[in-house]
């Protein structure tokens, strides 16, 4: 009987990964052999690859995870050169040149769930990349080695027409058979065009190749979600869908259906514009909702409509808050520090704004240029920044492929906790961004290397800003203590006054406690089972 060949699917943070999930069942219904293990420990890697001897070891990456993951494909590499290194996920799509480092075999870009399987049977049988729908690869080029891209496939347009994730891999852990909370994908796609967000180029990605914006039945999303309850308990189900309140009447026969049958709580992400509609607010109280999740973003309606292309007033987000409140519905909202040509009175008026609305369950980060965002390219290109808000160190420019584009260099720690909300990241920016670990050596070239990639930036989201400016540091600094801020004035005063002491540990622990507990109550869960969340994201240790 001939070997079927194996595939190891690598995954360093302890959340349910959709894409992997999604990708499997086309998998085992081929002639592929799977195998998941969670880790980020490159010798627990090694000896995962020299027990199992896989034909094939796969990283699904996003922006930040992949230097992690590239690292660890070239160890699997040096120890076991015949083994294939596949790469996929968000980090792939928008830079499909990742496939240049050596340690990379192939990788496939774009939604690939008809794709992989297929694909991946025709690369190991010798076909040429450039003939395989979503397949990067390396070939020689007349001016040295450069990339061959296979066919971008149509856009999968029936979701229900795709197989159920099979979440059985995860599951074989207590930790997630265990969860209080699950998580579900039902939609693909965003209308939007935030210029912080990656939606925009995969629109344009995706022109002519089939209808964008995508939902499942609701039929098919609670009968897996009945299921799912059947089988391992649920006290919350998360949708970590980019936006689930785009068709209106789509989410009403959702929302109806899952409060007669499924009974949970549930997690979802809006716009504050979609919640100035009181029949929705209302909706959403009715039918059991836990949490809804917004975007404020920033506190000056100018920023946030000229630099971050989002075209919400501040009497909308008021609007939204005053009608949660009135229906008593618990809501989380998104914010961003440090944005280019921010002062600190900008900062405070995103904690104020806050505080105006009644918010107690925030994020705050500090805003990251990603590369392939509007504003990561104009960072890259030091085009349309105000002065004095260049990236850190560059004078206005992240060259393509230059050492460190931060020009800090030295050791990048990880960023310290989770993003708890999952692979999609509430957000709707690019995927989950989990800490990067490891060093990136001074004047060493570009981590990862491909596509402009921003070295740590899990330690900007929540520690240090990509930025420079006249009041980047005491923002920084605010940005530790604006859940706190949001409490009451005396607390905004209070917050505003700390920002100005040098930065120390008092500031990341008021952060800490204050981020750990926001999360704890918008994931419905106990302190313990969120520490060991915490411990098994940033470490191997359990």
């Amino acid at each position: 009987m001939t070997r079927k060949p194996t595939i190891l699917f690598v995954d360093g943070l302890w959340v349910e990964k959709h894409g992997i999930m999604s990708l499997i069942p086309q998998l085992e219904r081929s002639r592929f052999s799977v195998h998941l293990r969670l880790t980020r420990n490159v010798r627990r890697l090694l000896a995962s690859v020299a027990e199992l001897e896989p034909d094939v070891v796969a990283f699904s990456v996003t922006t930040g995870w992949h230097e992690h993951a590239l690292t660890m494909a070239r160890a699997v590499r040096s120890r076991h050169p015949g083994v294939k290194i596949l790469l996929g996920g968000p980090h792939v799509t928008y830079f499909p040149d990742v496939v240049l480092d050596p340690a990379v075999g192939v990788a496939f870009y774009g939604e690939c769930d008809r794709e992989l399987a297929p694909g991946l049977e025709a690369l190991l049988d010798g076909v040429p990349a450039e003939l395989v729908p979503n397949a990067a690869a390396r070939r020689p080029g007349p001016v040295g080695t450069e990339v061959a891209l296979g066919p971008l496939a149509p856009l999968a347009e029936d979701l229900d027409s795709l197989p159920l994730p099979d979440r059985e891999h995860y599951y074989r852990h207590r930790f997630f058979r265990n969860s209080p909370y699950k998580s579900f994908i039902v939609s693909r796609g965003c209308p939007h065009d935030c210029a912080f967000c990656f939606n925009r180029k995969l629109r344009e990605l995706y022109r002519g190749k089939g209808k964008f914006l995508r939902y499942r039945s609701p039929e098919s999303v609670v009968e897996e979600a009945l299921s799912l309850h059947r089988r391992f308990g649920m006290k919350l189900a998360s949708f970590e869908d980019d936006l689930l309140t785009c068709d209106r009447g789509w989410l009403e026969r959702l929302l109806t259906l899952w409060h007669r049958r499924v009974r949970v709580p549930y997690n979802l992400n809006a716009t504050a514009q979609a919640l100035t509609d009181e029949s929705l607010v209302r909706l959403l109280k009715e039918t059991g909702i836990w949490c809804v999740a917004f975007g404020i973003e920033t506190g000056s309606e100018t920023l946030r409509k000229t630099l971050l292309n989002k075209a919400l007033t501040d009497d909308q987000v008021r609007r939204a808050g005053s009608l949660l409140k009135k229906h008593a519905v618990r809501f989380l909202t998104y914010n961003m520090f440090a944005l280019p040509g921010e002062r600190l009175d900008d900062a405070l008026a995103t904690v104020r704004l806050n505080r105006e609305i009644g918010t107690r369950l925030a994020r705050c980060t500090l805003f990251t240029p990603f590369p392939g965002t509007e504003l990561g390219d104009r960072a890259a290109a030091g085009n349309g920044f105000p002065p004095g808000t260049n990236p850190r160190g560059r004078g206005g420019t992240i060259p393509v492929g230059e050492a460190d584009a931060l020009g800090r260099g030295g050791t990048i720690p990880g960023c310290g906790g989770t993003i708890p909300v999952g692979e999609a990241d509430a957000l709707g920016r690019g995927g989950t961004i989990p800490g990067c670990g490891g060093t990136i050596p001074v004047g060493e070239a570009d981590a990862l290397g491909r596509g402009g990639t921003i070295p740590g930036c899990g330690e900007m989201l929540f520690g240090r800003s990509a930025l420079e400016g006249p009041e980047v540091a005491r923002i920084e600094r605010l940005q530790k203590l604006a859940l706190l801020g949001m409490r009451s004035p005396a607390a905004e005063k209070l917050a505003r006054f700390a920002s100005a002491i040098p930065a120390g540990p008092v500031h990341d622990l008021v952060f800490w406690a204050t981020y750990f507990d926001a999360v704890r109550d918008y994931m419905k869960t106990d302190t313990l089972h969120l520490l060991e969340l915490g411990i098994r994201s940033m470490t191997d240790v359990l």
